[in-house]
């Protein structure tokens, strides 16, 4: 069964003026009190680290604006040498396993290119957000 345990599935598909978005929800079923907070503690280190990343972007951005100059776009590249310096300074984080977290860097590099792209709008923060008497992540 492994870390994630059982699982369910959602398909869902929704239309806009000129495009089609079409996404899975998946509900998690650890099996286990002691799974459940390891899955827990990994969502949380992502929100975390998704977070962190973006308010150093937005800093770089502000900075960028006082000096007149173009935001550079975030590369995953980029984004995993600030991860590192993050990590180096978290004990907590150092404790994770960095494959499951450097996703998180991923996502945010391609959210990053689509908004510079002006294919989105700006990555947002990610919180979490209660939903049908369930906690889910954004």
């Amino acid at each position: 069964m492994g870390l994630i345990g059982n699982t369910t599935r959602r398909r869902r598909t929704v239309y806009n003026n000129t495009m089609e978005h079409r996404g899975i929800t998946y509900r998690l079923i650890p099996g286990t009190k002691a799974r459940a907070r390891q899955l827990a503690c990994l969502a949380g280190a992502c929100r975390y680290v998704w977070n962190s990343m973006l308010a150093l972007q937005e800093d770089i951005h502000l900075v960028c604006q006082m000096f007149g100059q173009k935001t550079p776009a975030p590369t995953f590249f980029t984004l995993g040498k600030d991860f590192t310096q993050l990590r180096q300074h978290t004990a907590w984080l150092q404790a994770l396993s960095f494959a499951v977290v450097r996703y998180t860097l991923k996502y945010q590099a391609d959210a990053w290119e689509q908004y510079f792209q002006g294919v989105r709008g700006r990555p947002v923060r990610a919180t979490v957000r209660r939903s049908c008497g369930k906690w889910y992540c954004s």
